[in-house]
């Protein structure tokens, strides 16, 4: 027994631990690995209850621009254009602006509408194009020779503009097509929806032009990367948008078109015409040959 005390003190001076000694368990910490995980599992259930909802995403109207309407749109004396400036303005704002004291007699307007409002049956709401160069008398409509005389007209204002704006006077221009649109206030102006109207209006005109010339008396519709506007423009102007040809990039061409959306019906006529005249420029050129 003696023996064994002496190995006893031996082993512990020289750090031996006895095979009989057994250290205390640490100390349990699980009131604080209980509260972390409390903690955690709330920001979990937090997390999975955002996740289940709906998210409230502010999202754009539509794919389409917003529809506004101009009380005040630019209009300008053909007499008295005064300033370039305000007429640029105009022009880079919304690409489109009305010309007052044209010259135009109403009479002419009136006979021109009257000849195509003859020619297309009064229950349709039609659109047909009428060329100016028509050779064959046979193929000439019936309202062919009251158009001739609106176009000499429009042509005029169309060259006048031309030169006030800087177009290049060696080109060859004019007044090449008409757009007759007859109307049905009844049913288009009910049956628009907002996606037909903007993609007529994107669809614009097949011909590429310098100068667009609208003679109309409901609403008239601008449409181009600036927006969707509208205005109902004055009973003796012509309404005048910019296209993109001939103007070698000043200009941002626009489609302008007479159509009938959201309108007051009751203020309209039943049908009634409106004519759009496209001004064309084909730059000339000159081949010389060496001999």
């Amino acid at each position: 027994e003696d023996q064994c005390s002496k190995q006893l003190i031996k082993n512990q001076k020289m750090g031996v631990s006895s095979p009989d000694f057994r250290a205390p368990p640490p100390s349990p910490v699980a009131s604080s690995r209980r509260a972390s995980f409390t903690a955690n599992e709330d920001i979990l259930s937090k997390f999975l209850d955002k996740c289940g909802r709906v998210p409230n995403l502010v999202l754009p109207d539509k794919v389409f621009p917003k529809h506004r309407f101009m009380l005040n749109p630019p209009t300008f004396d053909l007499l008295r254009l005064g300033s370039l400036a305000t007429l640029l303005d105009a022009i880079a704002t919304i690409g489109c602006f009305q010309l007052i004291n044209h010259g135009i007699p109403e009479a002419t307007v009136r006979a021109a509408m009257a000849a195509a409002d003859k020619t297309i049956s009064n229950d349709e709401t039609e659109e047909f194009v009428l060329y100016k160069d028509i050779d064959d008398q046979s193929e000439r409509p019936a309202c062919y020779s009251d158009f001739r005389e609106l176009m000499g007209e429009a042509e005029r204002i169309g060259k006048a503009m031309r030169e006030k704006l800087g177009g290049r006077r060696q080109e060859e221009e004019g007044i090449r097509v008409c757009y007759v649109k007859k109307h049905n206030s009844k049913k288009e102006s009910k049956g628009w929806e907002e996606e037909e109207a903007i993609r007529m209006l994107i669809r614009g005109y097949d011909e590429r032009h310098s100068l667009c010339l609208s003679f109309c008396h409901a609403e008239f519709h601008v449409y181009s990367k600036r927006g969707w506007f509208s205005f109902s423009p004055r009973p003796d102007a012509v309404v005048v948008t910019v296209g993109d040809q001939g103007w070698s990039g000043r200009f941002k061409g626009v489609v302008g078109r007479p159509l009938l959306y959201r309108s007051d019906r009751g203020s309209l006529p039943h049908h009634f015409i409106s004519l759009s005249f496209l001004y064309t420029t084909t730059t000339t050129t000159t081949t010389t040959t060496t001999t």
